[in-house]
């Protein structure tokens, strides 16, 4: 698991439904997707 900086983050995330938890972690893979595809350039 990666470090987390606030201590409370989980607990919210914890509240998360799943559509919303599904949807965070899409916005997140589009950046992850970005970040890989500059470091091969």
């Amino acid at each position: 698991m990666t470090k987390i900086s606030k201590p409370d983050y989980l607990s919210k995330v914890k509240l998360l439904t799943k559509e919303e938890s599904e949807r965070l972690f899409s916005r997140m893979g589009g950046k992850l997707d970005r970040r890989l595809e500059k470091n091969k350039l």
